[in-house]
């Protein structure tokens, strides 16, 4: 497909989730039936909320996070209540 053909598609949020949707999480942890707990932040590291860096990238992707919602807000219309509890 040509590239100019793009913009007729879907425009510039054409194949993008919806961040309203989109669930912000900053880590993972699992326990196994045998009791053994395993997890990772979003950097793939031991979760370590007292590390001051990992604690500015998260308020930074946090920001981030908000400005994408708004965007997204601005162009389509604040999504409904009912609509934000679906996740992708």
């Amino acid at each position: 497909m040509k590239k100019t053909l793009w913009s007729k598609i879907g425009g510039k949020t054409f194949l993008m989730p919806d961040p309203r949707k989109v669930g912000f999480s900053t880590q993972f942890v699992a326990r196994y039936a045998s009791g053994k707990v395993w997890g990772q932040d979003e950097y793939g590291r031991w979760p370590d909320e007292k590390d001051p860096e990992v604690k500015m990238l998260r308020k930074k992707e946090w920001d981030t996070y908000q400005k994408a919602v708004k965007s997204w807000d601005d162009m389509f219309g604040v999504l409904d209540p009912k609509d934000s509890t679906i996740r992708f």
